[in-house]
């Protein structure tokens, strides 16, 4: 595989990690109605914390083991965000907004925000941590 498809590669993965919490905090009556399943606003916690203990598993060991030796797994950094803007229009494009009564509450977009600034520090904090276990 070569370094480029690599880098791309992670580099959605990454931003589907991000995408799947976003969409349960933003569109979870939308996906309560698509899939007639009842989560009350504790479910929709639980499952989101339990996904990013998950997520942070899988993003270390995929770091570790695609990026190994590459110098551009930094680029990842950045090229998660236009692979974000593509699920999250994929996501509104497949399953548009019918009922009006599913928009999700205003302060959900100051939390998404706050969500993507820190989100980089988060996948340096996981390439860093895959480097130096990497080299010992």
């Amino acid at each position: 595989m070569t370094p480029f498809i690599r880098l791309n590669f992670i580099s959605a993965t990454y931003a589907f990690g991000i995408f799947v919490v976003i969409e349960l905090l933003a569109n979870t009556y939308r996906i309560i109605r698509l899939t007639d399943n009842r989560l009350d606003f504790d479910g929709v916690v639980v499952l989101i914390v339990i996904f990013i203990i998950a997520a942070s598993i899988l993003f270390y060991w995929a770091t570790k083991k695609i990026m190994k030796g590459l110098k551009i797994r930094y680029f990842s950094l950045i090229l998660w965000l236009p692979y974000l803007a593509l699920f999250i229009y994929g996501f509104a494009v497949l399953f548009p907004l019918t009922n009006p009564g599913e928009k999700p509450v205003p302060v959900i977009g100051l939390l998404v925000l706050a969500g993507v600034i820190v989100y980089p520090l988060y996948l340096l904090l996981i390439n860093v941590l895959s480097v130096l276990n990497t080299k010992k």
